[in-house]
């Protein structure tokens, strides 16, 4: 008896046999078939009235009409004029200036001699330094970029923020006792303390006194008769 196949509906559907063995003969050389050996994407059909693109390979363009990526650090700078040099050299010898500084400051704190002669030594050499720097400036773009980046308004700010710096640190290292209280310009703390109470007492009480005469103002006016009499709310 041939199978019967019907649809939801009961509707007949024709269902022609099949030998198992065509099958899977079809199936095991399906298996066997490694295919091609490049797998090429299907062909694209032209549309009508459209030009099949051109497959010739663009040439390269010349090495010399290349765009070369120049390194502007590689770059000799121009010769300096003397205004230049002399701008740098400045510039230079307050670096060097401020490093000496830095150096005297750190021998104080930390009461090492070593740090302090490396302080004066570079200080006492700062300009011959700074006229040398100033030279090899003209040769090495690197060196003469800081230098120009570097003015002596900036140098002078840094100076400055330094040394208030290195005065905050004493202060705080004789706060602790690192060092003695009094030595290199720092002051006491109990002093700091007893100036800052009073100066603070003395505030208070300013804002007192203004207060009650504020208040003597507004409570009282005087009368026709001369009598004291409670002022209008």
């Amino acid at each position: 008896m041939e199978p019967r196949v019907e649809t939801t509906d009961g509707q007949p559907v024709d269902v022609t046999p099949m030998d198992p063995d065509a099958v899977n003969d079809r199936f095991q050389r399906a298996m066997l078939d490694d295919g091609p050996d490049e797998q090429a994407p299907p062909k694209r059909t032209p549309r009508a009235g459209e030009t099949a693109p051109d497959k010739r390979r663009r040439g390269r363009q010349p090495r010399e009409s290349r765009s070369r990526t120049v390194d502007k650090g590689a770059q000799a700078p121009p010769p300096p004029t003397p205004e230049v040099t002399a701008k740098r050299a400045s510039s230079a010898e307050e670096t060097f200036r401020l490093t000496g500084t830095c150096l005297l400051l750190v021998g104080k704190v930390t009461r090492m001699p070593s740090f302090t002669a490396d302080g004066f030594v570079v200080n006492a050499n700062a300009g011959q330094l700074a006229e040398k720097l100033a030279d090899v400036a003209a040769v090495e773009p690197q060196i003469a970029k800081w230098l120009d980046k570097a003015p002596s308004a900036k140098v002078a700010a840094w100076m400055g923020l330094a040394s208030v710096a290195a005065g905050l640190g004493l202060q705080a290292a004789a706060n602790h006792r690192l060092i003695k209280p009094g030595s290199m310009g720092t002051t006491d703390p109990a002093e700091i303390i007893r100036a800052n109470e009073e100066a603070i007492a003395a505030h208070q009480k300013a804002i007192e006194d203004e207060a009650a005469e504020a208040a003597a103002d507004g409570t009282t006016s005087g009368s026709d008769d001369g009598e004291a009499v409670p002022a209008a709310a």
